[in-house]
Parts: C-alpha cells; sequence; structure tokens
C-alpha cells in the first residue's frame, strides 16, 4: 500500500490528491479535493480502479454517498470521523472487500444573521434598523463570503409577561414590525426568532435565533460585520 499527490486548501480545485491501493491484481486510485471531509459540503471523489477486478459498491460510514459512474459526492451533516469503503467485482462475480479509509470530519460555519450589518447581542439605531429594513445572513466558508437570502423569520417582543410575535415571509419586515420599531423605547430588546434561509444548495436552514437592542449604548458597543 502506497500514497502519492499532495493536500491542499479545498477553496482550490485545480489540484488533487490522490490516493492509492495497489496488490497483484488491482490497483485503486481515489482522487480527492482534499485529505478530510467537511459538513454540509459536497465532497467530491473520483474512484478508478485498474486490474482484474472491477469497482464494486462505495459506502460511506458516517454520511451518505452519490454515485455516478467514477464519480462521487460524499455528504456529511454531523461526527468527527466517517469511513469510507470500496468494494472490487472479482472476476467470478464475487465481492471483495478493496480498501476502507477514515477521513476526519471538519464541521463548517452555518450562515450568522446579520440587520444593517450588525451581529446578535449588539446594539442599533432606531434609524439603522428601520433604513436597513431587512435580515440577512453570511455564509464564510474557505475565506470567502457570500450573503444568504432569508425567505421568512419572526420578530418576538416581550410585553410586560406576553410575548408577543410578529412573522415576515421574506426577508423585508413587516408593516406590523416597522410600526412596532417606530414605537420602541431605548434599551429594549428585540429577539428574532425562526430565521429560514436559503442555502447554495437549494434547502432552506433554520439559524440561530437573534437578539439586538435599540439605541441601548449602556449595554454593549455595535458589532459589525
Amino acid at each position: 500500500m502506497y500514497y502519492t499527490g499532495f493536500s491542499q486548501e479545498p477553496a482550490d480545485t485545480s489540484r488533487t490528491f490522490t490516493f492509492k491501493v495497489r496488490n497483484p491484481k488491482t490497483e485503486i486510485s481515489i482522487e480527492e479535493k482534499d485529505s478530510v471531509m467537511y459538513t454540509d459540503y459536497d465532497n467530491e471523489l473520483r474512484i478508478r480502479v485498474e486490474g482484474k477486478n472491477k469497482l464494486g459498491p462505495v459506502v460511506l460510514e458516517g454520511g451518505s454517498i452519490l454515485r455516478n459512474g467514477n464519480n462521487f459526492i460524499a455528504k456529511l451533516k454531523e461526527g468527527n470521523e466517517c469511513v469510507l469503503v470500496v468494494y472490487l467485482i472479482k472476476p467470478n462475480g464475487k465481492l471483495e472487500l478493496g480498501l476502507s479509509k477514515i477521513y476526519s470530519i471538519v464541521h463548517l460555519a452555518d450562515p450568522e444573521p446579520l440587520i444593517g450589518g450588525v451581529k446578535s447581542d449588539s446594539i442599533i439605531t432606531k434609524h439603522e434598523l428601520l433604513e436597513a429594513n431587512s435580515i440577512y445572513a453570511k455564509l464564510t466558508r474557505f475565506n470567502k463570503a457570500t450573503t444568504i437570502k432569508i425567505v421568512s423569520f419572526q420578530m418576538e417582543i416581550l410585553i410586560d409577561t406576553t410575548v408577543v410575535s410578529y412573522k415576515s415571509m421574506g426577508e423585508k419586515f413587516s408593516p406590523d414590525m416597522r410600526r412596532y420599531i417606530q414605537l420602541l423605547k431605548p434599551g429594549i430588546p428585540l429577539n428574532f426568532t425562526q430565521i429560514i434561509c436559503m442555502m447554495p444548495n437549494g434547502q432552506p436552514r433554520k439559524l440561530r435565533d437573534m437578539k439586538i437592542f435599540v439605541d441601548c449604548s449602556a449595554r454593549c458597543e455595535s458589532a459589525k460585520e
């Protein structure tokens, strides 16, 4: 068994890392973008077999894998390690284990909700809040930042002992939200919950809740992106 190739930053898709296993009858090669796998990411692999045996089933223990010929996409949601298992088809039709390889799993950050560039647990003036008039999310991965669209969210306010909720379908503040903000007293926190964004792969994602303070300079300083 031997290894050839090099590891590299996942953002550079022009280079690959190649993992090879050779025995007297068969050589198995795996071309991959990195030597680890990432959650919430299409981990691309290309597996080739040379020799008497043919490529058989490929299994990813701890995740799922999609196949298109010799090309594969591994998907992971959780965990610290996963195992790629490659089976070979012998000339007589029987299966045998070709190789198994352990990958470390790297968890990528979720998008961060923002209002006018202001992060959660920070302050914003009423003017900035009304001018922003929307909530969005920023996704930073592999040193690249992408703006993610919000498809729905709620604004919650505690009035005496009652929680009042306003819902918006989309990224903009609803008319009811804007009316409440206009009358908001300084220092009253606004809670934004049930924040749903649309990820680059087209899948919806629920983000963590967000709390901001309006004109509350005694509480903390603004933290903008």
